[in-house]
């Protein structure tokens, strides 16, 4: 769901078709890569089996068809029972939320670690910011 400030309407983006494919465990979150649409998605592909991180990206703006798999990423830590995919930094980095340890995945460089953080599984999150400029006072002619 989103709000359209310019139109005050809500409206809903339908989510790609066989994104929740792998469902046996899931968490996802809605980012921004490169200025597109992205959707996280982390999922253990079986039960026994490993846990994969798929980012989905929006390329044409509320088409549902243009919804691409991106990428596909093995989660390296195989025994976490706390997986929350976080954003995508400006630089093109994947941070996770495994177990209250904080990680960053290069998407370009396709590698990846542990930031040296550790919490509460659950207490880290992150927020997109928007550069922008607002008059609150009246303005001068």
């Amino acid at each position: 769901m989103y709000f359209n400030t310019a139109e005050r309407e809500f409206g809903e983006i339908r989510l790609p078709v066989n994104c929740f494919d792998h469902m046996v465990r899931l968490h996802w979150r809605v980012a921004v890569f490169k200025g597109l649409l992205a959707l996280i998605v982390i999922s253990r592909i079986h039960p026994a089996s490993r846990k994969i991180c798929d980012i989905w990206i929006m390329k044409e703006y509320g088409v549902v068809e243009s919804w691409t798999k991106r990428f596909a990423i093995p989660i390296p830590l195989e025994d976490t029972l706390f997986d929350r995919p976080l954003g995508i930094t400006k630089n093109d980095q994947l941070l996770q939320d495994l177990d209250g340890m904080l990680l960053w995945y290069d998407l370009d460089g396709e590698q990846g670690g542990i930031l040296g953080f550790y919490g509460v599984q659950g207490s880290f999150d992150v927020d997109t910011l928007t550069d922008s400029l607002y008059l609150l006072g009246p303005t001068r002619e």
